[in-house]
């Protein structure tokens, strides 16, 4: 009978220990996607801000690419052979 009491008492402690570790376990996961949500969130802002100040730069240059008349391209007939 004795060790029937023991083996109950190691049980609740060793659910008690779980439960614990669990607890603490969920509280640290939950920062830590917390935590990379919010640089995330940062990063994303950084990249619009960049992204928004060179769109200018951008549209001028796809402009003057598309006004640059490209030479005509040279088929292989046209190539001289060594």
């Amino acid at each position: 009978m004795d060790m029937e009491m023991s083996q109950v008492e190691r049980y609740g402690e060793t659910i008690g220990a779980f439960e614990s570790a669990y607890e603490e376990l969920s509280k640290r996961l939950q920062e830590t996607g917390s935590t990379f949500f919010n640089r995330a969130r940062e990063l994303e802002g950084a990249f619009t801000q960049k992204l928004e100040a060179h769109t200018p730069l951008a549209t001028s240059l796809q402009r003057d690419y598309r006004a640059t008349p490209l030479p005509p391209r040279a088929s292989a007939s046209q190539t001289p052979l060594a």
